[in-house]
C-alpha cells in the first residue's frame, strides 16, 4: 500500500486558494491516484472521468493549471512537483521486492527453527521417560526392601468390648428379684390426620369435575396449571384434616354441579379454577354449594335475577352429567 502525502500548509496556500474549493478536492483527488497507480504524477485525460463526477471537470482541470498545481502534459495533466513529498514508482516497487525477499527469508527461518524445536522436544521426552522409569523404580526399592526373615507379629487376645462389659456388669448388679430390662421401641410419630387421597378424590378429580360439569362458566374451561393444583390439593387435605362437613368427594361433586348452575354468575368477569385457592374461596364455595344441594338444588339466584341460560346450564343438565359421570366412572385429569 502507498501513501499520498500532502504538505500541511495544503489548505490556505496561495495556489489552492486561487484555484478554489472545488478544483482542491479534484487535485486530492488525483494526487491519491497518481499514488495507488504508480503513474508519477501523470493523469491521463481518460482518468478525469474516474476522479469526478462533475460535468464542470474540464473547467476545474483549467483552473488548477492556472493555478500551478496541474501541468498540461501530452493529452493530459501532470501533478506539479509530484516527486517533492511523494516517492517515484521505481522506488515503491524496488522497497516492495526488498520486503517481499526478507518475509520470505524471515518464513524460511522460522520453520527450519520450529523444527529444530520439535526436534529438541522430542529427544528430550524419550530421555526423560527412561530417567523417571529408573527413578521411579529406585524409589520403590527403597520404600519396599526385601526383609532377611519373616519378623512375627504378636496376636493380642481379645479383649471384651465396652457394650459386653456394660452388659455383664448390669446382669452382676441386677441379681435375682430384680426387673427385667425394658425393651427398647422406636419412637412412634404422632397419629397423622386422615388424607385427602385416602377418599379417592383429590385435586385432580375436582379439576376433572369442573371441566366435565362447569366448563362453560370458567375461563380456560376449567384446566388450570400444575402450581394451582398443587395448592388445591394442600387446602383440600387441610380441609380434611379440620374435619369439614362438606369436604368429601360427593361435596365436591356437588360444588361442581353447583358452579355450573349458576353459582358464580354473578361475578363481573368470569373466573377460572384458580379463584379457588384464594384464601377461604374454597370452603366458602363448598358452604353455599352444600346449602344449595340441602335446599332441593333449585334455581341459584344471583343478587335478585335468575341466571341467563346463555351462561350456565339447568340444574337438570348438571344432575344429568353428574348421574353419567357416576355410572362411566373416574376420568383422568387433562391439562
Amino acid at each position: 500500500m502507498t501513501w499520498a502525502k500532502v504538505d500541511d500548509g495544503f489548505l490556505d496556500h496561495p495556489k489552492v486558494l486561487v484555484a478554489g474549493e472545488e478544483a482542491a478536492n479534484l487535485y486530492l483527488r488525483g494526487l491519491v491516484w497518481c499514488c495507488k497507480h504508480l503513474t508519477d504524477g501523470a493523469i491521463p485525460r481518460e482518468a478525469l472521468r474516474t476522479l469526478t463526477a462533475r460535468r464542470d471537470a474540464g473547467a476545474l482541470a483549467v483552473k488548477l493549471v492556472a493555478a500551478g498545481l496541474w501541468e498540461v502534459d501530452g493529452n493530459g495533466w501532470r501533478v506539479h512537483d509530484f516527486h517533492d513529498h511523494n516517492p517515484t514508482a521505481a522506488e515503491v516497487k524496488a522497497r516492495r521486492s526488498e520486503l517481499s525477499a526478507k518475509r520470505s527469508e524471515a518464513g524460511k527461518l522460522g520453520g527450519i527453527r520450529s523444527g529444530q524445536v520439535r526436534g529438541g522436544e522430542a529427544n528430550g521426552k524419550q530421555t526423560g521417560s527412561k530417567g523417571q522409569a529408573n527413578a521411579e523404580a529406585s524409589a520403590e526399592a527403597k520404600r519396599s526392601p526385601v526383609p532377611s526373615r519373616p519378623v512375627p507379629v504378636p496376636v493380642q487376645p481379645q479383649s471384651a468390648t465396652r457394650s459386653d462389659a456394660g452388659v455383664r456388669a448390669r446382669e452382676a448388679g441386677r441379681g435375682e428379684g430384680a426387673p427385667p430390662p425394658r425393651a427398647e421401641t422406636a419412637p412412634q410419630s404422632p397419629p397423622r390426620a386422615p388424607s385427602v387421597e385416602a377418599t379417592g378424590y383429590d385435586a385432580a378429580s375436582l379439576i376433572s369435575d369442573l371441566q366435565r360439569h362447569a366448563s362453560r362458566q370458567l375461563t380456560h374451561g376449567g384446566a388450570c396449571d400444575f402450581t394451582t393444583q398443587v395448592r388445591l390439593q394442600a387446602i383440600m387435605h387441610d380441609l380434611t384434616a379440620r374435619g369439614v362437613p362438606a369436604a368429601t368427594p360427593e361435596g365436591y361433586r356437588t360444588l361442581a354441579a353447583w358452579i355450573a348452575a349458576g353459582g358464580w354468575a354473578w361475578r363481573d368477569v368470569p373466573a377460572g379454577t384458580s379463584a379457588l385457592i384464594r384464601a377461604g374461596a374454597l370452603l366458602d364455595a363448598l358452604g353455599q354449594a352444600d346449602a344449595w344441594h340441602r335446599a332441593g338444588r333449585g334455581p341459584v339466584a344471583v343478587r335478585g335475577k335468575k341466571v341467563s341460560r346463555d351462561h350456565v346450564m339447568t340444574v337438570e343438565e348438571a344432575d344429568a352429567q353428574i348421574a353419567a359421570e357416576k355410572a362411566a366412572g373416574p376420568a383422568g385429569l387433562v391439562f
